[in-house]
């Protein structure tokens, strides 16, 4: 029967018998495998009516109850139709730097969905029918279908990343032989996209699957499940697009640990090592007005404080974009510290604390308010009282820097309510920490005096006197005087190497000095 003969063919419903249903069944679904071309709005109107009644009707048909199974017969035309409607290549956009949460409204839409929707109606209720035999669905529903299933999860049609979610639980449901495969396939999904393809629509969805799949996992959790964790869902804080499901993989993380809090450990580590890195002060400071247009960065609501500074700091969106991250961060490493034992967490304290130092010293204010209001958490605090030998020596110059120099003045009376309750916390530590923060800040303070006077005698000296050699100086001696408290202090922050050997190399030698006295110390 040719495409003339649609239009005469009755429902299912209609028809008396069994068999004469299921054979118009399959020759319903023989019909269906008509691939229209949906890029034209006005073209192929007919075609287009004709196979969405015949879809419909396919939908009505399987909705009805069915007191028997369905035969064999039915099996592979169905999903030989499905396969030749929804399995294609992926339409995708070209890949910009644009490290922005997407807007989905902005994506493109699927022209042919009026029809995949329907497609996917039917496959969706053949996988969850009770009639429909298991063990004759494996024979179809075979491993390279889940593969390219999973393939379709890159459309950047929401709504049919929706219906593959939905049907792919419900395979991985009904079908238990295929359990293994489609989490192992889900694996290795994600890690090439952490290492590979670095975009992928479909992430989001796939850890709401891997949410009820974690959920229902028997206790004690097997290796397998645990190396899933450390090799699959911890490192998808790496890739640009964390913003777009981080959401959901917080939430499979912390079944995770909900189910063996020892995991906790390997998350906070995985934070630590992954935690989003930005341009230093000194990079973005140095884009001034002149080279770049003025641009406030409202997104991030510094606008009034880049107003009270009387500085316009034009960020590149890069930027922004890690230290917004870092604010979810926050969040999950709050939310994991409160699941785990305070013992445990012995192996993770100074990179735990030096990320908590560093963001609490942001110039980004949503940042540090959001590390120093870690101190509400009763859990957090507990921590930190456990570990305040290695916490306190951490937070507290950090703490100091944003009293002195911090342009958010929230962001100042929390850092000073910080520091009074580490005050109350443990006197004699503080006040140790707080005196040698004191002597580091002068220590810092005098070696950048004495490099200014240092430079200014340099550029005093023409080149023709200079001869390779520095001429003598005060500011030379009193900075081999600072360096010779160690044999060698390099000061990161200041960016000055107070190495002694390479001071005295440049120092003028007197007449018959050999190179090989004795280092200053």
């Amino acid at each position: 029967m040719g495409r003339q003969g649609w239009e005469c063919l009755p429902a299912l419903k209609d028809v008396p018998s069994f068999d004469a249903q299921y054979d118009l069944f399959i020759h319903k679904l023989a019909l269906c495998h008509d691939r229209i071309d949906f890029n034209l709005p006005n073209g192929h109107l007919k075609r287009k009516s004709l196979k969405r009644q015949a879809l419909e009707d396919l939908i009505d048909y399987m909705d009805q109850p069915i007191k028997d199974s369905f035969p064999m017969r039915i099996y592979p035309p169905l999903i030989s139709m499905v396969s030749a409607n929804l399995f294609r290549r992926v339409p995708t956009r070209e890949v910009l730097v644009n490290y922005s949460e997407p807007d989905d409204q902005s994506r493109s839409l699927e022209p042919a969905w009026v029809h995949f929707e329907l497609v996917y109606d039917v496959l969706q209720r053949f996988i969850a029918h009770p009639r429909a035999d298991v063990f004759l669905m494996q024979t179809v529903v075979t491993k390279d279908f889940i593969l390219r299933l999973l393939d379709l999860f890159d459309s950047e049609d929401m709504r049919e990343r929706e219906k593959l979610k939905t049907i792919l639980h419900s395979a991985y449901s009904r079908i238990i032989p295929l359990r293994g495969f489609i989490r192992s396939s889900i694996t290795d999904l994600f890690q090439r996209y952490i290492y590979e393809l670095q975009r992928f629509n479909g992430v989001a969805e796939l850890l709401e699957i891997l949410g009820s799949i974690i959920n229902g996992f028997a206790l004690p959790l097997r290796d397998e499940h645990k190396e899933f964790l450390r090799t699959a869902l911890v490192p998808l804080h790496v890739p640009a697009g964390l913003a777009t499901y981080h959401v959901q993989l917080s939430f499979c993380i912390t079944l995770f640990v909900e189910k063996d809090p020892s995991l906790a450990i390997d998350a906070i580590k995985g934070l630590c090592k992954y935690w989003p890195r930005v341009q230093s002060k000194k990079e973005v400071r140095s884009r001034s007005l002149v080279k770049h247009p003025p641009r406030l960065c409202s997104q991030t609501g510094s606008q009034t404080g880049a107003e009270l500074i009387g500085v316009v700091f034009s960020a590149p969106l890069r930027a922004n974009f890690s230290l917004s991250l870092q604010v979810l961060f926050l969040a999950e490493l709050e939310e994991l510290l409160e699941l785990v034992e305070v013992e445990e967490v012995s192996s993770v304290v100074e990179p735990l604390f030096g990320r908590i130092a560093s963001s609490i010293s942001s110039q980004h204010f949503q940042v540090a308010e959001r590390a120093l209001l870690l101190w509400n958490n009763e859990y957090v605090v507990n921590c930190i009282m456990h570990y305040r030998e290695v916490a306190m020596p951490a937070i507290i110059p950090a703490l100091r820097d944003n009293e002195r120099r911090h342009w958010n003045q929230q962001v100042i009376l929390l850092s000073c309510h910080v520091q009074r309750l580490l005050r109350e916390m443990d006197p004699q530590l503080y006040d140790r920490c707080f005196n040698e923060d004191e002597r580091s800040r002068m220590r810092r303070e005098r070696v950048a005096r004495l490099k200014a006077k240092l430079k200014k005698d340099l550029d005093l000296t023409s080149e023709s006197e200079w001869n390779g050699t520095i001429p003598p100086s005060s500011s030379i001696s009193e900075l081999l005087q600072i360096a010779g408290t160690s044999s060698e202090h390099r000061s990161k922050e200041n960016g000055v190497d107070l190495n002694c050997t390479e001071l005295k190399r440049h120092l003028p030698r007197a007449d018959g000095e050999d190179d090989d006295d004795e280092e200053v110390t």
